[in-house]
């Protein structure tokens, strides 16, 4: 073997080994999957979280999107990168509690999170997986707005559809939630971290100035339901307020906010 040759066959060597481990690796994830469907678990972990999948009918429904590893990861990442334990974090929208728990779990104490969901299904799953994660978030059933009140929410058989606006599907259900001011709860829980994922009424919360103690941010904004230009306009807002968005910890349409130094 010459020694001009060696580089060129650990060339081939690597490229081929990427190419291989490139098919591999889906493999792996869908025989993983199938394994996981036909034991179907009554726990399952997703990232250190234990899921009582069937503690309730929505945890159920999304539980093949678990068992892929497609839900809420890239939230839960960037939750990683920016949360401290001494924080006190308030999270706007909850979903089925899976972040909430995994936000709960890097604190020192789960009781400094304030949690606020709207979809009144959504609280027993929220609770149920708080409990087996011996958790105890402060867990609040209210969507959040400019003006407290009272709106109508419209419950999708799909919860992860559910939302304060109606897209006129057929399979949606109206339910009365009480509506909590956002000003009122920066007052209340004077947070220094907060997680946002409320299906579009990001819109009108960050209308609200965001105090100085809150040192980081971040959530999901939803193009498909305000628009591109409203999303623009609330990164434009949160921008000017003195925070930075971190690229490269944002994910998809998943975004990471830090305060200025």
């Amino acid at each position: 073997m010459s020694l001009d040759s060696r580089p060129f066959l650990e060339r081939k060597v690597s490229g081929f080994l990427k190419r291989v481990r490139a098919i591999a690796e889906p493999v792996k994830r869908e025989v993983q999957y199938a394994l996981l469907v036909m034991r179907n678990p009554n726990i399952y972990d997703l990232k250190g979280i234990r899921i009582p999948l069937r503690a309730t009918p929505e945890l159920q429904q999304v539980r093949r999107s678990m068992y892929k590893g497609d839900y809420e990861c890239d939230e839960i990442d960037i939750v990683r990168d920016l949360i401290r334990p001494d924080d006190v974090v308030l999270e706007l929208g909850s979903g089925c509690g899976v972040v909430s728990a995994f936000i709960a779990q890097q604190l020192h104490d789960s009781a400094n999170l304030h949690t606020y969901e709207a979809n009144p299904k959504l609280i027993a799953s929220i609770n149920a997986i708080a409990s087996v994660n011996s958790l105890k978030p402060n867990v609040t059933n209210a969507a959040v707005g400019m003006d407290r009140g009272e709106a109508e929410f419209f419950v999708d058989e799909e919860f992860v559809s559910s939302s304060l606006y109606d897209d006129g599907g057929s399979m949606r259900t109206k339910a009365k939630v009480p509506i909590v001011a956002m000003e009122d709860l920066l007052e209340k829980v004077h947070p220094t971290f907060i997680f946002f994922d409320v299906e579009g009424a990001e819109k009108d919360i960050f209308k609200v100035p965001i105090p100085q103690q809150v040192r980081a941010m971040c959530g999901e904004l939803h193009p498909q339901i305000i628009g591109d230009h409203a999303v623009s306009q609330i990164i434009r807002d949160i921008i000017a307020q003195g925070f930075d968005m971190l690229v490269e910890s944002s994910k998809g349409h998943s975004f990471a906010f830090v305060r200025s130094a």
